[in-house]
C-alpha cells in the first residue's frame, strides 16, 4: 500500500453525542470505542482500519501547505461532520502510546512513509491489553489557580498505564500521577442536581467499601433521601460565627477537616464546567473546597465520568493494582513465554561430594537455564537408598534449594523392604542396572524382580539400562504389569525397541539428553576423550539420526545433569558425566528454530509429559520469557554450575532466558539470580494433596499454554506461540524426515569468554525479590572515552527505519556517546572526535 498524498497523523479523534464537546486533555482509554460508522470514515487511522485518509481532512488545512513529515492533528467527529480543532507540526504524545498499546510500531511504518517506501496495511485486534492516559497538571505549584480548566489546557502532561483491563489501568495510571488510594474518610461535593442523580451508583458503592462519607449540605440532603448513610458538614459563616453543638462546642467544618488531612478523597464536581470562573471574579465554597485539597495534598477529581470510573476501578481491582510483568514490563526484543521447565535427571552431588555441585549452585544453574522444577538422583554420598539418608537430603534441599525439587530414593540389594513407606516423599524409585557412577548398580536378576514386586505401582521405576539390559528391564515391566521409564535413551536399537514396545501398549515412557542428540563420537576429538566420558557414551551418527527420527515417541528432555571438576574430568580416571542444566534450553530452541522439533514439542517433552509420568503438581504463576532473536556462543564454561567446563562450548545457538517467575517471584532476570537459597519447595512434601496421574500410555497432544499471570492478578488469554512448522507433522506419522544441518561448531577463536548471553552480567543475589532501584543511583557516572572510530556498531552509511535496528551493545553505544557529548559541552570541550 503506497500513499500518492503526504502522511497526516490523525492520533486523537475526540466522538461526542448530544452536541458535548470533550477536552484532548481529559482522560482518554485505547480500547474498544463506540462510534458512528460514518464519522470513523472520514478519519481513516492508518493501520487501525481499512479506510483511505478523507481528502476533506487534508483540504480543511491548506494553511499548512506541503507539510513533509508527521503532524498532529486533534479531530472532532460530530453529526457525521469531521472538524480540525488542533494541528501541531510534531508527533503527538498518544502516537508511541498507540504503538506500546496495540503493540505495533506506529512510527516505524511512519518513518517508511517518510522515506517513501511501501507499507503493507496491518490488521490489529488487539493483544489482551489495555492503556489508559489521565492527565497531570501542576496546581500545587500555581497559588489560588482554580483545579478546573477549559478545553484549552487540561493538563500539562499525561501519564500513560496498562492493565488487563480499563480499571486495572486507570487506577494504576491515577497513581502514577500522585493520587493516593482513600483508605477511610471521603467528602462529596455535588453541584448539579443531574450529576448527584448519574453519581447515586458510585456513592451506593462507596458505602459498600465500608468507606465513611462526608458531603456538604445540599449533597448529604440528597443521598441520605436515597438511603444513604452520610454525614453532613458545611463551612464556615463568612461572618465568622461558627456553629455550635448541642454541648455548646465548635462543630468541625469543611475546612477543619481538610487543614487536618481527615480526609482521604475529595470528590468535588462544580455546578457547571470550569474554565471560565476565575478566582478573581468570583470565590465559591467549591473553589475553595478545591483549592485546600491541592494546598493539602489530598486527592481531589473534579469530572464525574472519572469518579465513576474510579469508584469501579476500586471495587474490581479491590486496592492498589498489583504489578504484572507481562503487562508492565514491555520489550522490543520477541519475547515467547513458556511454562516452568522440568528437568528430570539431574545429579546434585549433595550430600558427600560438595565440590563438584550442590544444592545452591545446581538450583541457580536451574534457574538460568528456564528450569523451575529438577528431580534429584539418589546417587549421593551417602546414597538416598533408606529413611536416614533420605531425610538427610531433604535437610540439605530444604536450606539450600533456590527452585522447587523433588527426590529419588535408588534401589539396592537390601532394601526392597524399606522403599516403598518411602513414597510418599519420593519421586520415584531408581535403578542402576548398567554401569555408572556411584554405587547403586544391580546385576542380580532377582533384585530387579523384588523391587518391580513391592514399589507402589503409582510410583515409577526409573531405569538406568542400555541395550540389551533395557529389553530386560521392559521384559520384567511387562511381568509385572506396571510402568517403567527409561533414562537417557542413546542408541537406534534402544529407541526401536522402544517404539515396539509403545506400539504394543505396554506402560514405557522415555527420556533423551541433549548431548546425545547433539554430540557425536566424531565431537571427542574436539572435546577431549578423558572429558568426553559419559555413561550412556556419547554414539555414533546414526545412532544421533534414529533418535531424531524417533522424536514423536520420546517422552522427555532431560539434562542428567552431572557435573565433575576440570581436576577429576582430566585425571587418570575420569568420572562419568557432563554439566547441562544452562545449555539445554537453548539447545533445544535452536532447534526450534531450525525447524527439527517445534515449540509444542519442547513444552510437552519438558513439562506436560514429566508432570503426567512424575505425578507432579502444578507450580502456580510460574512461567519463563526466551528471548528467540538472541544469537550467542556457548562460552567454555557456564557461571552458575561449579563445573567450569561445556562439552557445548563454542556452538553457536539462536535464545536466551530472559526472565523465570517462579511461584510469583522473579527468580532470574537478565543474568542474575535473585531467590536466596531456601527458597525452593519439597514437591512431594510441601503440597497439601498430589493428585496421581492416570496409567502412563501413549503421550497425550501438547495442549495451549496459558500466558502466566503474576499471584492475585487476573489469568490472561492463551499465548499463541509462533514456531516454524514440523517436518514430522508435515509427512505421514511412520515416514523419516529429511535433517537439516546440525548445529554447527565454533572455531576456538570465535568462542566467547563469558558464561552467559553476551548482554548480561551473571551474578546470584542473596535476596529475594527485584529492586527497581539501580545500584549507582546517587553516584556520578565516570565519562566513557569517545572511540576514535565508531565502525564498530555496524550502522555506518546505512538507514535505520525503525528500533528494532538496535542491538542491546548499540544502544550502550549511542548512550555512552550522548553522555560524553553532553559532558564535553558543559566543560566546554570540541567536539572534533566525533566528526572524524
Amino acid at each position: 500500500m503506497s500513499f500518492p498524498m503526504p502522511f497526516y497523523e490523525v492520533s486523537r479523534v475526540i466522538i461526542t453525542s448530544n452536541n458535548k464537546w470533550h477536552s484532548s486533555g481529559e482522560t482518554g482509554i485505547l480500547e474498544e470505542l463506540r462510534f458512528n460508522l460514518n464519522s470513523w470514515k472520514l478519519v481513516g487511522l492508518y493501520g487501525l482500519i481499512k479506510f483511505p485518509l478523507s481528502t476533506s481532512l487534508v483540504s480543511s488545512t491548506p494553511s499548512l501547505g506541503p507539510v513533509k513529515g508527521s503532524h498532529d492533528q486533534g479531530v472532532l467527529c460530530q453529526d457525521n461532520q469531521l472538524k480540525v480543532i488542533e494541528c501541531n507540526l510534531r508527533v503527538s504524545r498518544s502516537f508511541p502510546f498507540v504503538s506500546k498499546t496495540l503493540g505495533h510500531d506506529f512510527i516505524a511504518m511512519a518513518t517508511q512513509v517518510i522515506m517513501n517506501q511501501m507499507v503493507e496495511p496491518v490488521e490489529l485486534n488487539g493483544n489482551g491489553k489495555v492503556g489508559v492516559k489521565v492527565p497531570q497538571f501542576s496546581f500545587s505549584r500555581l497559588a489560588g489557580a482554580d483545579a478546573l480548566l477549559g478545553v484549552e489546557m487540561a493538563s500539562t502532561g499525561e501519564v500513560a498505564c496498562f492493565g488487563d483491563n480499563r480499571y486495572d489501568a486507570y487506577l494504576k495510571a491515577m497513581l502514577s500521577t500522585g493520587f493516593r488510594i482513600p483508605r477511610k474518610n471521603i467528602l462529596l461535593s455535588i453541584g448539579s442536581y443531574k450529576n448527584k442523580n448519574e453519581l447515586l451508583p458510585a456513592v451506593r458503592t462507596l458505602e459498600n467499601l465500608k468507606y465513611k462519607l462526608f458531603a456538604s449540605m445540599g449533597t448529604a440532603d440528597f443521598y441520605s433521601e436515597h438511603g444513604i448513610q452520610i454525614t453532613p458538614i458545611e463551612w464556615p459563616f463568612e461572618d465568622g460565627e461558627e456553629p455550635l453543638s448541642a454541648k455548646g462546642e465548635k462543630e468541625p467544618n469543611i475546612a477543619d477537616y481538610l487543614t487536618d488531612n481527615m480526609f482521604d478523597l475529595v470528590i468535588n464536581l462544580p455546578m457547571r464546567s470550569g474554565g471560565y470562573r476565575r478566582v478573581s471574579s468570583f470565590v465559591t465554597q467549591g473553589y475553595r473546597t478545591r483549592r485546600m485539597a491541592v494546598d493539602f495534598s489530598v486527592p481531589l477529581i473534579t469530572d464525574v465520568k472519572c469518579a465513576k470510573m474510579f469508584v469501579e476501578a476500586l471495587r474490581k481491582v479491590g486496592g492498589r493494582p498489583q504489578m504484572k510483568t507481562h503487562i508492565d514490563c514491555m520489550t522490543s526484543q520477541k519475547l515467547v513465554k513458556l511454562p516452568g521447565l522440568i528437568d528430570i535427571h539431574v545429579h546434585v552431588r549433595e550430600p558427600g561430594a560438595t565440590h563438584k555441585e550442590d544444592f545452591s549452585s545446581c538450583t541457580a544453574a536451574a534457574l538460568a537455564g528456564g528450569v523451575t522444577m529438577i528431580l534429584c538422583m539418589p546417587n549421593t554420598s551417602p546414597p538416598t537408598t533408606d529413611q536416614a539418608s533420605l531425610a538427610l537430603t531433604q535437610k540439605l534441599a530444604r536450606l539450600n534449594a533456590r527452585c522447587d525439587y523433588g527426590l529419588y530414593v535408588g534401589a539396592g540389594t537390601d532394601n526392597a523392604d524399606l522403599l516403598p513407606p518411602l513414597g510418599n516423599s519420593a519421586i520415584a524409585m531408581k535403578m542402576y542396572l548398567n554401569n555408572t557412577y556411584g554405587p547403586l548398580k544391580l546385576d542380580d536378576i532377582t533384585v530387579w524382580m523384588q523391587h518391580f514386586e513391592k514399589w507402589p505401582k503409582h510410583l515409577p521405576i526409573v531405569c538406568h539400562a542400555e541395550g540389551q539390559t533395557m529389553a530386560a528391564a521392559l521384559l520384567m515391566a511387562e511381568f509385572y504389569k506396571r510402568s517403567i521409564h527409561i533414562a537417557h535413551v542413546a542408541k537406534r536399537e534402544e529407541i526401536v525397541v522402544i517404539r515396539q514396545a509403545k506400539d504394543r501398549g505396554m506402560q514405557v515412557t522415555c527420556e533423551v539428553c541433549p548431548h546425545h542428540l547433539f554430540l557425536t563420537q566424531d565431537d571427542l576429538e574436539a572435546i577431549g576423550h578423558a572429558r568426553g566420558q559419559v555413561k550412556p557414551p556419547i554414539q555414533t551418527k546414526e545412532d544421533q539420526d534414529a533418535l531424531w527420527e524417533n522424536m514423536d515417541i520420546i517422552d522427555c528432555f532431560a539434562t542428567d545433569h552431572a557435573p565433575h571438576s576440570v581436576e577429576e574430568k582430566e585425571g587418570p580416571k575420569p568420572p562419568p558425566g557432563y554439566p547441562g542444566l544452562e545449555t539445554m534450553l537453548p539447545l533445544l530452541l535452536t532447534a526450534v528454530t531450525d525447524g527439527r522439533i517445534t515449540m509444542e514439542d519442547l513444552i510437552a517433552k519438558l513439562y506436560h509429559n514429566p508432570r503426567r509420568i512424575f505425578n507432579l503438581p502444578e507450580q502456580k504463576d510460574t512461567y519463563i520469557e526466551v528471548d528467540m532473536d538472541s544469537e550467542w556462543t556457548i562460552p567454555k564454561y557456564m557461571k552458575f554450575t561449579k563445573s567450569k567446563w561445556t562439552p557445548f562450548a563454542g556452538m553457536k545457538v539462536r535464545g536466551a532466558i530472559r526472565r523465570v517467575v517462579l511461584r510469583g517471584e522473579v527468580a532470574y532476570v537478565d543474568g542474575q539470580v535473585l531467590v536466596p537459597p531456601g527458597f525452593g519447595q519439597d514437591v512431594r512434601t510441601e503440597t497439601d494433596a498430589v493428585v496421581f496421574a492416570k496409567p502412563i500410555g501413549p503421550a497425550p497432544k501438547p495442549v495451549p499454554v496459558p500466558v502466566p499471570h503474576i499471584a492475585g492478578g487476573e489469568p490472561a488469554p492463551p499465548t499463541v506461540l509462533s514456531a516454524p512448522p514440523s517436518p514430522r507433522k508435515i509427512q505421514p506419522q511412520r515416514e523419516q524426515f529429511q535433517l537439516p544441518p546440525r548445529v554447527r561448531r565454533m572455531s576456538e577463536r570465535e568462542m566467547h569468554t563469558e558464561g552467559t548471553p553476551p548482554s548480561a552480567e551473571t551474578q546470584i543475589v542473596g535476596v529475594r525479590g527485584i529492586s527497581m532501584t539501580p545500584p549507582s543511583v546517587g553516584s556520578t557516572p565516570q565519562p566513557i572515552p569517545l572511540p576514535i572510530s565508531s565502525s564498530t556498531h555496524g550502522f555506518v552509511g546505512l538507514h535505520v527505519l525503525t528500533a528494532t535496528r538496535f542491538n542491546k551493545e548499540q544502544l550502550h553505544h549511542l548512550f555512552n556517546v550522548a553522555h560524553n557529548m553532553r559532558t564535553m559541552v558543559q566543560k566546554d570541550r570540541p567536539l572534533d572526535g566525533l566528526l572524524k
